[in-house]
């Protein structure tokens, strides 16, 4: 997405907050996003977040809010999958093994 301002530091001033109609913290997703840390997001409720932009839109620093959010959800669904396939592969090797072994 082209931005029209230039981004700067977030000045926290809860503008952003203020506009979530669900009630979150995306300038606290904004800083867990760009220190990678996916996990603590969804303890913050990330998957709540309807993506509406008004964060962004309100936020006079220009921070990608919105960005950084879809970002965090979209780590958070790889690594679901990978685990789910992870689980998965477990699962099928335990049945070929039970399933090989003789009695």
């Amino acid at each position: 997405e082209m931005r029209p301002y230039k981004t700067k530091a977030c000045i926290s001033c809860s503008k952003c907050v203020s506009a979530c109609p669900m009630g979150l913290a995306p300038l606290m997703f904004d800083r867990l996003a760009a220190a990678k840390e996916y996990e603590e997001m969804a303890v913050h409720n990330l998957m709540d977040c309807i993506e509406c932009g008004s964060c962004a839109y309100i936020c006079p620093a220009n921070r990608p809010l919105a960005e950084a959010i879809k970002t965090g959800k979209a780590k958070l669904e790889l690594r679901k999958s990978k685990i789910k396939l992870i689980k998965e592969d477990k699962s099928e090797y335990n049945f070929k093994n039970r399933t090989s072994s003789s009695y």
